[in-house]
């Protein structure tokens, strides 16, 4: 069996700790550049109190206008229809 001291086993724990936060933030800062903004007329999205036109995240299901900050729904491509404008 191995023998851990007190100091080895903080210094283990903060070393599991960083390492994890590191991969959560690396995974996020991978998410973020390859899921980027994608301009496409499936989801432009209109906020119905202020009437604001604007692009909404293809990984977001709901999102919140810039204007007005009130919540609104992304529809996905197979149940929307395109908007007209």
């Amino acid at each position: 069996m191995i023998a851990i001291g007190t100091d080895h086993l903080f210094t283990f724990l903060t070393v599991l700790i960083m390492l994890v936060a590191g991969i959560a933030c690396i995974r996020q800062w991978w998410q973020d550049n390859t899921h980027g903004w994608n301009i496409s007329e499936e989801l432009l999205c209109r906020c119905r109190e202020c009437r604001l036109i604007f692009i909404g995240k293809r990984i977001e299901s709901m999102t919140r206008c810039p204007s007005c900050q009130s919540l609104i729904r992304i529809r996905d491509k197979k149940s929307s229809k395109r908007m007209r404008y």
